[in-house]
C-alpha cells in the first residue's frame, strides 16, 4: 500500500522548544499518525529566536528524526529559494502549512502553488490563532495590507483550513471571505501520557504553588499575571518558566516583582525541557495563564492531564472550566475575580488537592474525544 506523503511546513520544529504550541501540535500529530501517513517536515536548522544551529543534524538535507523525515534549512537570503526547491523536487500529496503570515514557510509556497510551479493535490493551512483580534493587533497595518492583497488575488480559494474552534473558523471566514465549506474544525492532538507521574503524591506546603509556563512575550499577557499576583494577601509561591523573548517586558516584570510583599515568593526557573514539562506541572497547585489569545493551549492540556487546575483568560477554546471542575476561565476585564479565585484556592487543604488532581484528569479525558480527533485528521489527509 502506497502511503500518502505529507509535507509539513513549519518555521521551527524539534529539537527546538521555544516556539511552544505549534511544535507540540505537529510532533503529537506525527507521532499519532505515523503508521498511516508518511511525514516530511521542512523547517529551520535553529530554534525560535536563536541563531545557534542544531547539533547532530545535516543542514539542507533530509534527516530521519522524531518519527519523520526532516529537512533542516540554513538561514539566510536563500532560505525561501531552498524551501521552494525542496517542494518542487518532492511533489508531496498534501502540504500542511502551519502559518498564514509567515512569508517563507507559507505565503511564497502557496503563491508558487497557485501559479503551478509547485505541485501537490491538497494544501491544508492551520492559522494557529493568527486571525484572532488580539493577534491581528500586532503589526496591524502590515497584516491588513496583506489580507487585502491576497483577497484580491483569491490566493486561498482552493486551500483547506483547519481551525481549532468555532470562533477561529468564524475569524478565518470573516478576514478572508473564503468558502465556509473549506474551513474545517479540527482540533489539535494532545499527548495524554502521564507515565511515572503519581497524581496521589503532593508536597505538603502552606503556600499555594502557582506556575507560569509559557513564552515571556506580550501576547501571553505576563504583566497582567504579575499585577494579579502582586495583589494576593495569602501565602503564594509564583514560579515562572519560559524563554525570555522580550527583554524590556521581562525587566518590567522584575520591577513589579521587587514590589511583592513578603507573603509572595517569586522565582524565575528558566526554560523547561519538553520531556520534563508534565512532571514539573504536577508539582504545582495552579497553572496561571491570563493570555490574550490561544489557538489551542497545549500547556493548558498538559497541566490538566496531570491534575493541576488552570486559571486562564476566556480567550482560549477552553471554556466553562469551572462546571467540569477543571479550573477557571475569566474575562481579563475582571481582574478582581482572578485575585479572589487565587485567594480561595490558597485555602484548600492538601487532601482536597489530592482528590481534585485525580478528578481533574478524569474530567479532562471525558471532555476530549481523542479517537474522533484522530479520525478528523486522517480524513482530512485523504485524497479523494
Amino acid at each position: 500500500m502506497i502511503m500518502t506523503e505529507i509535507g509539513v511546513l513549519i518555521s521551527h520544529f524539534l529539537p527546538g522548544t521555544k516556539m511552544g504550541g505549534p511544535i507540540t501540535s505537529n510532533a503529537n500529530m506525527i507521532n499519532a499518525l505515523k503508521n498511516d501517513f508518511k511525514f516530511y517536515v521542512i523547517t529551520s536548522n535553529h530554534d525560535f529566536g536563536d541563531n545557534l544551529k542544531y547539533e547532530n543534524v545535516k543542514p539542507n538535507a533530509w534527516n530521519y528524526k522524531y518519527e519523520s523525515n526532516i529537512f533542516y534549512i540554513n538561514s539566510g537570503f536563500l532560505k525561501a529559494f531552498r524551501i521552494l526547491r525542496v517542494l518542487k523536487k518532492k511533489n508531496f500529496d498534501v502540504l500542511y502549512i502551519n502559518s498564514f503570515f509567515d512569508l517563507k514557510f507559507s505565503i511564497i509556497p502557496i503563491l508558487f502553488w497557485k501559479i503551478g510551479i509547485i505541485k501537490c493535490k491538497k494544501i491544508i493551512l492551520i492559522p494557529r490563532g493568527e486571525f484572532y483580534p488580539e493577534a491581528l493587533a500586532f503589526s496591524v497595518y502590515k497584516k491588513k495590507a496583506l489580507l487585502f492583497i491576497v483577497k484580491q488575488l483569491k490566493l486561498y480559494s482552493k486551500v483547506v483550513w483547519h481551525s481549532s474552534s468555532e470562533d477561529e473558523k468564524k475569524q478565518v471566514i470573516q478576514n478572508l471571505n473564503v468558502d465556509e465549506r473549506n474551513v474545517k474544525i479540527v482540533s489539535n492532538i494532545p499527548d495524554l501520557n502521564i507515565e511515572n507521574i503519581n497524581l496521589n503524591e503532593i508536597e505538603s506546603d502552606s503556600s499555594l504553588k502557582i506556575i507560569w509556563l509559557a513564552r515571556i512575550a506580550k501576547d501571553k499577557n505576563i504583566l497582567y499575571a504579575f499585577d494579579t499576583i502582586g495583589k494576593i494577601k495569602s501565602n503564594v509561591q509564583f514560579d515562572v518558566f519560559g524563554p525570555i523573548e522580550d527583554e524590556f517586558l521581562w525587566n518590567c516584570c522584575i520591577e513589579k516583582a521587587k514590589l511583592f510583599s513578603k507573603n509572595i515568593i517569586f522565582r524565575y526557573m528558566g526554560v523547561a525541557e519538553k520531556k520534563n514539562i508534565k512532571e514539573i506541572l504536577s508539582k504545582y497547585d495552579l497553572f496561571f495563564l491570563p493570555t490574550f489569545a490561544e489557538n489551542y493551549g497545549h500547556s493548558i492540556v498538559e497541566s490538566l492531564s496531570v491534575g493541576t487546575p488552570v486559571l486562564i483568560s476566556n480567550n482560549t477554546p477552553w471554556k466553562n472550566l469551572k462546571s467540569d471542575n477543571l479550573g477557571f476561565d475569566i474575562d481579563l476585564n475582571e481582574k478582581e475575580m482572578f485575585i479572589k479565585t487565587i485567594e480561595m484556592l490558597a485555602l484548600n487543604k492538601s487532601n482536597d488537592k489530592i482528590n481534585n488532581r485525580v478528578q481533574i484528569r478524569e474530567n479532562l479525558l471525558k471532555r476530549l474525544d481523542y479517537e474522533k480527533n484522530l479520525d478528523l485528521h486522517s480524513n482530512s489527509f485523504k485524497i479523494l
